[in-house]
């Protein structure tokens, strides 16, 4: 897959069992339905996750009914044959047939049922996991999933998040999310596309959503409370001290009433930003609650921090994983920190550290594509990068060196003109040797190709490309 198209667009982690269960809350994520334990004998470790999930979703007492529920569906959906045998596709399957299996139990069992087997199998049989949590979200069980999460919230949460990922009954996801508010997911890339009750973006514009929906005020612009929430995000939003944020907006002020008029900016910004607490404040000190609040940045540092800090994986998902990630991190990074909202110490101290992250993250996987010889997705990371920074020359020479492997040398001679117009007009410089050097030897390797007596196709407009 290209990576424009990219660009554009475990274990069951269940609660420990109740006192006096019997064995270990262990996951099945055999891959297969029919080496689930209870087939194999194993009756008490899968008691044992009966336990934790029931517990989890407030329906301790009710173990035996979820077990025999669980057992009841899957040997009526998908009969399993000896050990080993695969598990049928998800569109061989009758999901009528199972459900009216099931139909004496109570639909909140049914509903545990369905969502615990799409948990055990999310990441080994995807396929069936959503098939499952179709079944599970849709509908016929819409009046049992509003009184109460059907599930412990870490699990709720993680399949949430691969409802909302794969599109699987996604408005009434995200009503559910609004109503019970589980956990935000801690995985970076599937909390983008989590309903957060408030969204905040800082990379190349400034936008604060509140439900979706960006923030109303009328008459004057609140310009300093606003300013506040941004001194908050550049400063780490966690237990910022008050004094800091008073020196950061107020340089110039020193006076008694300062305390004052920091206290009516913060009750400005609250006002603003409705009725949701997200913003703490302990021991004078100030934090973002960061459940209930996402701010692209730190979304974007998370999400280049372990692609960045990863050696060159040897696992294939692990490197796919990865990848992910970071595209996913250039993908949020469309602009500099708060680039048109002027230029304050504490504004350009975070601005210049997160470029240097995301110039890192671009080079790093721009550098892994080149390391495979896929020279076309390494064209693409540099141009798109190019988009947000057009003053690294460093940018423009591998760009340069990938249209050079490619043999696009009349590619390398317009990205090396594009690199000196911009650096001479802009910062008055000229390209550095390293960058002219490239530049010469696709010169060179153009006169080779050309054919005795003809006319290079790089000179073949004067005043074009001849004199780069």
């Amino acid at each position: 897959m290209r990576v424009r198209k990219l660009l554009a667009g475990d274990e069951l982690d269940v609660p420990a069992p109740v006192p006096g269960a019997v064995g270990t809350a262990t996951a099945f994520q055999d891959g297969n339905l029919s080496q689930l334990a209870f087939v194999h004998g194993d009756p008490a470790r899968f008691n044992a996750c009966m336990v934790a999930w029931a517990g989890g979703a407030g329906a301790r007492g009710r173990e035996a009914e979820l077990s025999l529920c669980v057992q009841t569906f899957v040997r009526s959906w998908a009969v399993p044959g000896e050990a080993g045998e695969p598990l049928p596709a998800a569109d061989q399957v009758s999901d009528t047939r199972a459900l009216g299996s099931v139909a004496t139990f109570a639909e909140e069992a049914q509903v545990m049922a369905l969502l615990f087997l799409a948990d055990a199998l999310r990441e080994r049989q995807p396929a069936v996991a959503q098939r499952l949590l179709r079944l599970a979200l849709g509908e016929r069980f819409a009046p049992c999933l509003s009184h109460k999460l059907p599930g412990p919230a870490p699990a709720m949460t993680r399949l949430f998040s691969l409802a909302l990922e794969e599109g699987v009954e996604v408005e009434r996801v995200k009503a559910l999310i609004r109503q019970h508010w589980p956990p935000p997911p801690p995985d970076a890339a599937e909390s983008l596309n989590w309903p957060w009750p408030v969204r905040i973006h800082t990379l190349g514009r400034f936008a604060v959503l509140c439900d979706n929906a960006p923030l109303a005020f009328s008459g004057k612009s609140p310009r300093k409370a606003l300013e506040l929430l941004q001194a908050l995000i550049a400063n780490g939003g966690r237990e910022v001290s008050l004094p800091l944020l008073i020196r950061n907006l107020w340089p110039d002020e020193d006076g008694g009433d300062m305390k004052n008029l920091f206290d009516n900016t913060l009750h400005r910004l609250r006002k603003l930003m409705g009725p949701v607490e997200v913003i703490q404040v302990r021991n004078g000190k100030l934090t973002l609650d960061p459940s209930m609040c996402w701010v692209d940045a730190w979304a974007f540092q998370r999400l280049s921090g372990a692609f960045l800090a990863a050696d060159a994986p040897t696992d294939a998902a692990r490197g796919r994983a990865l990848q992910r990630d970071a595209l996913a991190a250039l993908r949020l990074y469309s602009g500099h920190f708060l680039q048109s909202e002027g230029d304050e110490p504490w504004v350009l101290a975070y601005r210049d550290r997160i470029k240097s992250r995301y110039l890192r993250l671009v080079r790093a996987l721009g550098g892994r594509f080149e390391q495979l010889g896929q020279w076309d997705l390494a064209i693409e990371i540099y141009e798109r990068a190019l988009e947000v920074d057009n003053l690294t020359e460093a940018l423009y020479r591998q760009l340069m060196l990938c249209h050079q492997q490619l043999g696009e040398h009349a590619e390398v001679l317009r990205v090396h003109r594009r690199c000196r117009e911009l650096l001479s007009i802009v910062l008055g410089l000229a390209p550095s040797e390293r960058t002219e050097s490239v530049r010469e030897a696709s010169v060179r390797a153009s006169r080779r190709l050309t054919a005795p007596g003809a006319v290079p196709f790089f000179e073949s407009s004067p005043g074009d490309l001849g004199d780069c």
